[in-house]
C-alpha cells in the first residue's frame, strides 16, 4: 500500500483537506488536534487523512501539526506564501468562494499539509508496533545495529505489560508469573517461573544488550519472542511488527464459534497418502419453441484426479456433441457441410484429456487427440506437431510459470482433507502472515480484522438460528430496480454437512431471469446444482457431484513406454526477447 503524496503543494493540500474536513473550531491550539478539526476521536481524524495507512502515531502527528501552526502564526508572510496568496485580502477572496470558512481555517489546513509532507520521513524512521499500535519512544529511539533492531528495554517491556527492575547489574522484567533476566554485555537470557523458582528457558541471543544515553538497549526480536509474541519485519515501513498471535486468533474466533465447530467436524484424511477426486458434470440446455417443440441439448463430463504431494494425474472424458447440434440449429447460412458436421460430432462424442504434472522437473504433459483432430480439420494439417497430437502424441510443456496455478490446486486439495487450520481465526491470520510483494506486515492487525469482519457478514455467529446441531442463516435483498435475492444455508456441526440454496430474480422490461444454486454435502463429498431460467426463452441446468477419498494408487507422472512426445516452449509475453 505504497501511497503517493496527495499534495503537490501546500495550497493543493489545503484545498483538498478543506473539502473533506468539518469546519475548524477557533484557532486555539489547546484542545486536542482532532477536536480542532471537528472530529469526535483521534481515530476518526487519522482515518480522514489516511494517516492510519501509514501507521503513524497520533501524538507524533499532533506534535508536528502544533509546531507548524505556531510557526505559521508567527510568520504571516510564510503562511500566505504557502497558498500562493499575495495578501490577506487575496486569501479573503478564496474564503468568500467557500474554500475555507475563515483565515484560521486556512492556517489549520496548511499546518495539516505540513504533516503530509513529512509522511515519508516519518515512515522511514524505525518503528516498533505492538498488536496494531505503534510503541511511542519518548526520549530515545530504536536503532539498527548489525542488522538487528535495538530498542530501549524499559519502554518495550512496559509496553508488553511487564514490570522492570535493575539490581546489581541484573535487569529483570516480570510478567504473568515469570521473570525474564539478563545482564549488560551478556548474550544469555533466562526465564524463571516465579512460583517454583524453576528455570523455564535459557536462550543465547546474537546481539548483547548495551547501554546508551542512560538507556539499556536490547534486540527487539529475541525479547518479544521471550514474552511469547510473534515478530515480523516490514521493510517498506521499517517497522518491527510484534503481535500476540494466540490472542489475535482468539479474538477472531470469538465471531465464528458456529463455523469453527463445523470446520472441526469435517472428515480428515492422511495427506501422506494419495487422494482420488472424482467429478461428474451433467448439463442440459433447453430452448423453448411453442411451434416446433422444445429443443434439448445434453452434455456430460467425468474428471478423475489423483494427487499426492505436488504430483498430479488427471483424466477427463466428455460427450459434447450438443455443441455440434447447437451449431447446426443456429447455422442459418449453412456454413458447415454435412461431412464437416459428421466429423465435428465424431470428434466431440468421445473427448478424452490426459494430464500429467511433475512440478519438480518443471514439466507437464497433455494429450487430447480429439482437439488436435479438430485443429487438423480446421486447416492446421500442415503443422507437424498438431498432426502428431491428433495421432496420440503427448504435448510436453516446460514452464515453471504455468505450473504455479497447478501446484496451488494440489495444495488446496491437500488442505481439504488435512484441515490443519481448524478455525477461521487460524486461517485468516495464517493467510495474512504469508509473504506477498503487495502486502505490508505493518497492516497485519488491521488486515486480519478487516477480513474477519468481511467473513462475519457471511458466516458470523449473529446470523445463525439453531435447531439441534443445525445452524441456519437466511438473507433477503431487494435493490428496488427489479432484482431480488434470497439465500439460505445450513451448517450441521455434528457431521460437518452443509446445505445452501440461492435464488436471484432479475426483471428488466419484459425479460425475467431466475438463477438458482443448490449445494449439499461437505467439503469432500458434495452435490451442486445450478440453473438459469429465462422466461419464454430457455433454461440451463448443470448438475455437479464432487467426491474425494484416499487412494491405493499414487499419481503416475511418467509417460507410458513408447509414447511419442512433441515439444512446446512457453514464451513469457513479459520477458524481453534475446538479441
Amino acid at each position: 500500500m505504497k501511497k503517493m503524496k496527495r499534495f503537490a503543494s501546500a495550497a493543493l493540500a489545503a484545498l483538498l483537506l478543506a473539502g473533506s474536513a468539518p469546519s475548524a473550531l477557533a484557532l486555539d491550539s489547546t484542545p486536542p488536534v482532532y477536536q480542532q478539526f471537528g472530529y469526535d476521536s483521534a481515530e476518526a481524524f487519522m482515518q480522514s487523512n489516511d494517516w492510519e495507512w501509514y501507521m503513524l502515531d497520533y501524538d507524533e502527528v499532533s506534535d508536528i501539526y502544533r509546531t507548524a501552526l505556531q510557526e505559521l502564526k508567527a510568520d504571516p508572510k510564510r503562511a500566505l506564501e504557502c497558498g500562493n496568496f499575495d495578501s490577506w485580502e487575496h486569501l479573503d477572496l478564496a474564503i468568500e468562494y467557500g474554500i475555507w470558512d475563515s483565515r484560521d481555517d486556512y492556517l489549520r489546513d496548511v499546518a495539516c499539509s505540513f504533516v503530509h509532507e513529512k509522511d515519508d520521513d516519518m515512515r522511514k524512521q524505525l518503528t516498533v508496533q505492538l498488536n496494531g499500535k505503534n510503541i511511542r519512544f519518548t526520549d530515545t529511539k530504536p536503532e539498527k545495529v548489525n542488522g538487528r533492531i535495538m530498542v530501549p528495554f524499559r519502554a518495550i517491556a512496559e509496553a508488553f505489560g511487564a514490570e522492570v527492575s535493575y539490581d546489581s547489574g541484573a535487569i529483570t522484567a516480570k510478567k504473568d508469573g515469570q521473570t525474564l533476566s539478563f545482564a549488560l554485555g551478556s548474550k544469555q537470557l533466562t526465564i524463571v517461573d516465579d512460583k517454583t523458582g524453576k528455570t523455564l528457558k535459557t536462550t543465547e541471543i546474537d546481539t548483547a544488550p548495551y547501554k546508551k544515553s542512560s538507556r539499556t538497549y536490547v534486540p527487539v526480536r529475541f525479547f518479544a519472542e521471550a514474552f511469547g509474541l510473534n515478530v515480523l519485519w516490514d521493510d517498506y515501513y521499517h517497522t518491527a511488527v510484534l503481535y500476540d498471535r494466540a490472542a489475535l486468533i482468539a479474538e477472531v474466533n470469538s465471531k465464528f464459534t458456529v463455523l469453527n465447530q463445523w470446520l472441526k467436524a469435517q472428515p480428515k484424511q492422511d495427506t501422506a497418502t494419495a487422494l482420488k477426486s472424482v467429478a461428474t458434470v451433467n448439463a442440459l440446455y433447453t430452448v423453448f419453441d411453442t411451434v416446433d417443440g422444445n429443443k434439448d441439448y445434453n452434455a456430460n463430463a467425468n474428471v478423475t484426479i489423483l494427487s499426492q504431494g505436488q504430483n498430479l494425474q488427471l483424466t477427463a472424458t466428455a460427450d459434447l456433441r450438443m455443441l455440434a447440434d447447437l451449431l447446426l440449429d443456429t447455422d442459418t447460412d449453412n456454413l458447415l457441410s454435412a461431412t464437416a458436421l459428421t466429423m465435428l460430432k465424431a470428434s466431440l462424442k468421445d473427448i478424452r484429456v490426459d494430464f500429467l504434472c511433475d512440478p519438480f522437473s518443471g514439466s507437464l504433459y497433455l494429450r487430447c487427440p480429439s482437439l488436435a483432430k479438430l485443429l487438423v480439420a480446421s486447416g492446421y494439417d500442415n503443422e507437424e506437431n498438431v498432426t502428431a497430437m491428433a495421432n496420440g502424441a503427448w504435448l510436453h510443456i516446460h514452464s515453471f510459470e504455468l505450473l504455479e496455478p497447478i501446484v496451488d490446486t494440489t495444495n488446496q486439495l491437500d488442505e481439504l482433507r488435512d484441515f490443519s487450520l481448524t478455525s477461521a481465526g487460524d486461517a485468516i491470520v495464517t493467510s495474512m502472515e504469508q509473504e506477498d510483494e503487495n502486502r505490508n506486515f505493518e497492516f497485519l492487525w488491521e488486515s486480519v480484522q478487516a477480513h474477519a469482519n468481511y467473513l462475519a457478514a457471511i458466516f458470523g455467529d449473529e446470523l445463525f438460528t439453531r435447531s439441534g446441531t443445525r445452524y441456519t442463516a437466511k438473507s433477503e435483498t431487494d435493490d428496488g430496480y427489479g432484482t431480488t435475492q434470497n439465500t439460505t444455508f445450513t451448517l450441521d456441526i455434528a457431521n460437518g454437512s452443509f446445505s445452501a440454496a440461492f435464488e436471484k430474480r432479475e426483471e428488466y422490461w419484459k425479460s425475467v431471469t431466475l438463477t438458482t444454486f443448490e449445494f449439499s454435502g461437505n467439503l469432500q463429498d458434495c452435490r451442486i446444482k445450478l440453473s438459469q431460467h429465462k422466461k419464454n426463452d430457455s433454461i440451463v441446468t448443470v448438475d455437479l457431484t464432487l467426491s474425494s477419498s484416499p487412494s491405493d494408487s499414487a499419481p503416475n507422472v511418467k509417460l507410458p513406454d513408447g509414447s511419442k512426445v512433441v515439444e512446446w516452449v512457453y514464451n513469457d509475453p513479459y520477458e524481453e526477447p534475446e538479441e
